[in-house]
């Protein structure tokens, strides 16, 4: 018996289907969502090259870190504003940030010069306390004023005069503790 090992890709009797004719609309609605896609997949590699090459945002205050220690600093942090803190020494650190209400943001694994940014939240007035995970022994509180309520004494001030009484640094802003 003569058998011979024949599968679709070997099998000349096998009937191929016959090709099935696109009209010229068919084809038309084809390039087209072709074109559409390849605008798309271009427009989002764009867009996710543009997030990642992005200018880090201006904060409103800065504070370094030196080693084992953060440098003094002199403002009055409140809700809202955007903190930046720098390493200047040449380890690294893991920086957490403790709020009044006990919640936790962990600002990551921090290298040397680089820098971590993070925004007081809206209604976060107190006191936070501010860590590294690797260096326990590295921690300051920083003092979050709450927004002061409109009074009608407030009211009667003039710009010029609003502007002096808000730019007075409270010299309690800075509690270092070891």
């Amino acid at each position: 018996m003569n058998h011979q090992y024949h599968n679709r890709y070997t099998n000349p009797r096998r009937q191929q289907p016959a090709a099935q004719a696109i009209s010229e609309t068919q084809r038309w609605r084809l390039a087209a969502r072709m074109h559409l896609l390849s605008w798309c997949l271009v427009l989002f590699v764009a867009f996710h090259l543009a997030g990642c090459a992005s200018v880090p945002p201006t904060p409103d205050h800065q504070l370094a870190l030196n080693h084992h220690e953060f440098m003094a600093w002199d403002f009055v942090a409140k809700p809202g504003e955007q903190i930046s803190i720098t390493n200047q020494s040449d380890i690294a650190h893991s920086l957490y940030i403790t709020s009044p209400a006990g919640q936790v943001v962990n600002l990551g694994v921090q290298l040397p010069g680089r820098t971590v940014y993070w925004r007081i939240p809206r209604d976060g007035a107190g006191d936070y306390l501010i860590q590294c995970w690797i260096h326990p022994i590295i921690r300051a509180t920083l003092q979050v004023q709450g927004i002061a309520k409109k009074t009608d004494a407030a009211q009667t001030l003039t710009p010029a005069e609003t502007k002096s009484v808000a730019q007075k640094p409270d010299s309690a802003a800075l509690h270092k503790t070891h």
